[in-house]
């Protein structure tokens, strides 16, 4: 199970670099049937005019792929150094000293509240315990910087210039540290319309950039490369709940029962119940199992104590045995003994 749950550490940047190898792939393909299309254009009936209209087109679309693989490369060498980052992590795991077990773990906890707090939205606390953490090559800040770019873009679409404004600075303005120059690039669309015809732009307002966000999500957040749509401290935190869930969820449930919490039993929700072969009885007062050494007593008011723990209140009441859940006052005789069936 912790495989699977920790393995989005590794697969995201790798899945990232398998893309980045396709899109090159492609690009360079597109190049070919560029360098073809030129061999195979029959120049000799053409004027000098439209000889420098074919070359002036094939150089466009060449410069287009250019900035392609340009950004493509850059793309490429932040996600292997993502992966060498996480690897070292990994390796560093080994036979450690204690102290070094700790603070390996201390890094993993910070980790997985990075991603909680990116899933739930918490964008400018989770760059800082990034930052504060120095954990920049183990989390995937970049993937939700990208997709609120896109949501500035469209309120440019829009014209709604003020509410683009505000958004950039509550949302954007935080990652200037990490994404400086894509930050200057998405502020710059303030002076374009959105049916600008300027090059370094005009992709910017296309309307695939909302089936690209849609991929995104569902590719690097939601479900985490066909892993988990949910983060991975939740996941964490419901496999444990899943252990100790019964089927029914009692209000009276004993403070140190996670699911006591209102919070928790959000989670629990959808989970399913613990399975137990053998029911174990633990003592609402001493919490020690109740079993053939220390058998359950069931007091006058139907509760049900350890002998164990009959024994320490009534010698805390000269004899007399002091219902916890009632305070009501009996005769150690009282107490009739449950019998395992």
């Amino acid at each position: 199970m912790a495989e699977t749950v920790e393995s989005p550490l590794l697969t995201v940047p790798f899945e990232a670099l398998k893309r980045a190898a396709k899109d090159k792939k492609g690009s360079m393909d597109e190049v070919t049937s560029i360098v073809r299309l030129l061999e195979g254009q029959n120049t000799a009936n053409m004027t000098a005019a439209e000889q420098l209209k074919v070359l002036n087109k094939m150089t466009l679309r060449l410069q287009h792929l250019k900035s392609r693989l340009d950004e493509n490369n850059q793309e490429e060498e932040a996600d292997a150094i993502r992966c060498q980052a996480r690897i070292q992590h990994l390796q560093k795991l080994g036979a450690p000293a204690k102290d070094g077990v700790i603070n390996w773990n201390r890094k993993r906890l910070d980790r997985l509240l990075v991603d909680h707090l990116l899933h739930s939205g918490y964008y400018n606390a989770a760059e800082l315990l990034t930052s504060e953490s120095n954990i920049k090559d183990l989390v995937d800040l970049h993937v939700f910087a990208g997709a609120q770019k896109v949501e500035f873009i469209e309120l440019v679409r829009e014209s709604k210039m003020m509410q683009a404004i505000k958004y950039a600075r509550g949302h954007l303005a935080p990652w200037a540290t990490v994404y400086l120059q894509d930050l200057q690039r998405a502020m710059a669309v303030l002076a374009f319309k959105a049916d600008t015809q300027c090059g370094p732009y005009k992709h910017l307002f296309e309307e695939h950039q909302w089936q690209s966000l849609i991929e995104l999500f569902y590719q690097e957040l939601y479900r985490l490369n066909n892993l988990t749509p949910q983060s991975v401290l939740a996941v964490h935190l419901q496999a444990g709940i899943s252990a100790l869930k019964p089927p029914i969820v009692s209000s009276s449930a004993r403070k140190e029962d996670p699911l006591a919490l209102e919070q928790f039993q959000k989670l629990a929700e959808g989970l399913p119940y613990s399975k137990h072969i053998h029911s174990t009885l633990i003592c609402p007062v001493t919490l020690d199992v109740m079993n053939e050494d220390n058998p359950p007593m069931v007091a006058p008011s139907g509760a049900v104590y350890s002998e164990k723990a009959l024994s320490q209140i009534s010698a805390q009441h000269n004899g007399m045995f002091k219902d916890p859940e009632t305070g009501d006052m009996c005769e150690m005789d009282e107490m009739k003994r449950a019998y395992f069936s």
